[in-house]
């Protein structure tokens, strides 16, 4: 995993566990010890997977990248995409709706439930990419709608300054 991802995500982990209501805001899981068995599952997408493995699923502001305890119930999102399950992965959403990687190259998509496409087209590049880009840096803006009053950015711009509005 990136390095500078690994950073992040812990500073903001300390961050929401010294706010009163910090799990509102977002949440941050634990290393995964064990689980093989469910790991082996997800094949490819080795950034995906090491993210999993350290942080096992997160809320970051609207998004929500699954835990792998709940990865398998969530496929169903994918079932009218070519290949279905054996292209791609559902691994969360934003604003709920479905984020889904290809196996094949680890890329991150948006799909829409309302959508009758059998192919994503909005595309974030590979997983670290979007999680460093979009869940936490100044293209979160970009698929979420934010005011001024969005708390997760503000924790963004506590964090390093950088986030533009």
């Amino acid at each position: 995993m990136n390095r500078m991802i690994r950073n992040k995500m812990n500073e903001i982990k300390g961050k929401l566990m010294d706010m009163p209501d910090g799990i509102l805001l977002g949440k941050i899981g634990e290393v995964l010890s064990g689980e093989q068995e469910l790991i082996s599952k997800l094949e490819a997408y080795t950034k995906y997977v090491e993210f999993l493995r350290e942080f096992n699923g997160a809320s970051l502001g609207e998004i929500e990248l699954f835990p792998l305890q709940e990865i398998e119930r969530n496929q169903f999102y994918i079932d009218h995409l070519i290949g279905g399950q054996a292209n791609w992965r559902c691994i969360g959403h934003i604003l709920y709706e479905p984020l889904v990687i290809k196996k094949d190259n680890g890329h991150v998509y948006r799909i829409y439930r309302d959508s009758e496409q059998d192919e994503p087209t909005e595309c974030f590049g590979c997983f670290d990419d979007f999680v460093m880009d979009y869940a936490l840096g100044d293209k979160y803006r970009t698929v979420v709608p934010i005011d001024t009053d969005d708390l997760w950015v503000k924790l963004l711009i506590e964090g390093d300054g950088k986030y533009e509005s």
